[in-house]
């Protein structure tokens, strides 16, 4: 898939991922958030894996992991997270799927 429609995709999954998030946050308050809104573990690695400063609107962090550089140690190789971009609703889906067997674990 090409890199404009990740790129798309990164910003809606970001959007709903980082709803009801107060600006400007660390990486401490994305990660709640993005956990809260039920994110992924892969997204939750991607922001795990930014900079330790404080964002000022979500653009920031849009602009920051559609950077080529993002996720690459300093020489350049792929640091701990994947290389790959995702396929489109990758990171929501992985975080409804653990939403749902949760819910199916329930006794209302």
């Amino acid at each position: 898939m090409g890199s404009p429609a990740f790129s798309a995709n990164l910003s809606d999954d970001l959007g709903s991922l980082l709803d009801g998030l107060d600006y400007p946050a660390n990486v401490q308050d994305i990660h709640k958030v993005a956990q809260e809104n039920w994110a992924g573990q892969d997204m939750l690695d991607r922001i795990d894996s930014m900079p330790d400063q404080f964002y000022d609107n979500i653009s920031d962090i849009i602009k920051l992991m559609q950077s080529p550089y993002f996720g690459r140690d300093a020489d350049g190789g792929p640091a701990h997270m994947s290389s790959q971009a995702a396929e489109p609703g990758e990171f929501r889906a992985s975080a409804l799927e653990s939403k749902r067997s949760l819910e199916d674990g329930r006794d209302d």
